[in-house]
């Protein structure tokens, strides 16, 4: 089909029978009553010759059905929004994971919610507090304003750089880091009773100081945690999988379902550790060099996206260039049903 072969709907000036006679068709009715139900329809009596017992359908119940099912068409060709009714939740014992409704929010602003669960009752107009991403609804499309303040939840991002202060925000003098400039991390603090990941956000001053650990050749990483940095070589990181801890050894565990990181040191048992890291070095020779200082994460609009790609035969092509100023990891948080 062509967009050329739609052909435009006819133009309801008024719901199929809103002035004359008709019947309410219930969700349900006595099949030998002869009336028509949602469930059933026209019961099979009506088929039925009268002789046989049979009940002529009602002409009041084709009105009624033509009411009900042209009101909802002239509701929507008049500009009218379907939003949350208690009737309707009623009604269907609470509305669908992946429902979608129309929300007018105090300041005036029209959003379009996603319900996060099955039979959802809560009353988002009543009870604006169940609309979030912890909530029972949630936003499906929005300004992108409105995603830069309310998508990126910086709660949930985890064990990365939020911010530095310049691009260069460390410096190496023999074995000795020195922060120059302000870094904020988040590091990674569990998941909360729906199942949500968390963090914290630490921030470290310029002028923080570490010698860092040389005493195996290779490469390391380094790690921030409140007040403080460390360092840990990367062979000793494993992520999801707990080696048993072995005496004189340094074990860190990034474990993803429980979005925490588990320290085990010379072979105790492995605890919660707070750290999120932020950098690497390589060591040749109990020295420290070739230090690699990440950056920060820049967190996309979804008009951000579609400026650098674009979609050709079903495959991502980039457009244009992430920008000079974003020597950052990029992530993108797009608002998407």
């Amino acid at each position: 089909m062509k967009s050329s072969d739609v052909i435009d709907p006819a133009v309801l000036e008024m719901p199929f029978a809103v002035n004359g006679d008709k019947n309410n068709i219930p969700a349900t009715n006595t099949p030998s009553s002869g009336y028509a139900s949602q469930s059933l329809g026209f019961p099979p009596i009506t088929q039925e010759e009268p002789e046989d017992g049979g009940i002529p359908p009602d002409r009041k119940d084709f009105n009624g059905l033509g009411y009900i099912t042209t009101s909802h068409s002239f509701y929507s060709q008049i500009g009218s929004l379907y939003t949350f009714s208690e009737s309707v939740s009623a009604a269907i014992g609470g509305y669908p994971s992946g429902a979608k409704l129309w929300y007018t929010d105090a300041e005036n602003k029209v959003r379009l919610l996603v319900s996060l669960k099955d039979d959802n009752t809560d009353n988002f107009i009543t009870t604006p507090s169940v609309i979030g991403p912890e909530g029972s609804w949630n936003d499906v499309i929005a300004s992108d304003e409105f995603v830069a303040q309310n998508y990126i939840n910086k709660d949930r991002v985890n064990n990365c750089l939020m911010s530095v202060g310049a691009s260069v925000w460390a410096s190496l003098s023999g074995n000795e880091l020195s922060l120059t400039a302000e870094i904020i991390c988040t590091i990674p603090d569990e998941r909360d009773s729906k199942g949500v990941p968390q963090s914290l956000s630490v921030t470290l001053p310029s002028g923080t100081k570490t010698t860092l650990d040389t005493s195996s050749e290779g490469s390391w990483f380094i790690l921030a945690a409140d007040g403080s940095l460390s360092s840990l070589a990367q062979e000793n990181f494993f992520n999801g999988t707990y080696p048993t801890p072995t005496s004189g050894k340094k074990y860190l565990v990034f474990d993803e379902l429980k979005n925490a990181f588990f320290f085990s040191d010379t072979g105790s048992a492995y605890e919660k550790i707070s750290c999120a890291i932020v950098g690497e070095y390589e060591v040749s020779g109990s020295t420290a060099a070739d230090l690699t200082l990440y950056q920060p994460y820049t967190l996309a609009t979804q008009t951000d996206v579609a400026r650098m790609i674009k979609i050709i035969n079903n495959k991502i092509q980039l457009v244009s260039a992430v920008p000079a100023n974003a020597e950052s990891n990029v992530l993108y948080c797009i608002a998407e049903s």
